[in-house]
């Protein structure tokens, strides 16, 4: 998100959930492995809605799309309605100079399968403007994210 025009980053706004998501099914594995992550235990949604299973997770990625300033960082939370249903949007740190959609990681905590809908803010950010830059920024290792970004290390 660009500053705002008094120069300082707004200190906290809604994310919507975009249209596109991933949710994951079935494993194809026996096991995850996030440094081998079998991309065949998702399935894509492009629709208006998604149906996460139970005791499962989706992956979708924002709405919007956020250039963090290199003296800025975020801290996105899920939503307090969502929480309350046993929809857990995992913490996720933005940091300095980080740029792209971010992808939200969206648990179903629960033994019934849940609904989610894309056009909705699911998550919260909370803008901290540093004193000093950071030695090494996000975009010092890594490039921008522009779709749903699976589990890599």
């Amino acid at each position: 998100m660009e500053r705002s025009p008094t120069g300082s980053p707004p200190t906290g706004t809604t994310s919507v959930c975009h249209r596109n998501s991933r949710f994951s099914r079935t494993c194809i594995a026996l096991y995850v492995d996030p440094k081998n992550f079998d991309d065949r235990s998702f399935v894509d949604i492009d629709g208006p809605e998604c149906i996460i299973p139970p005791n499962s997770f989706a992956l979708a990625r924002t709405e919007e799309y956020f250039r963090i300033p290199r003296d800025v960082l975020v801290v996105c939370v899920g939503k307090s309605t969502y929480t309350r249903c046993g929809l857990i949007v995992n913490v996720i740190l933005l940091e300095p100079i980080w740029e792209g959609y971010l992808t939200l990681e969206i648990s179903n905590t629960t033994p019934l399968p849940a609904k989610i809908y894309g056009g909705e803010g699911m998550a919260q950010l909370f803008f901290f403007e540093g004193d000093e830059e950071p030695e090494t920024a996000y975009a010092d290792r890594n490039g921008k994210q522009t779709r749903v970004t699976l589990p890599k290390m």
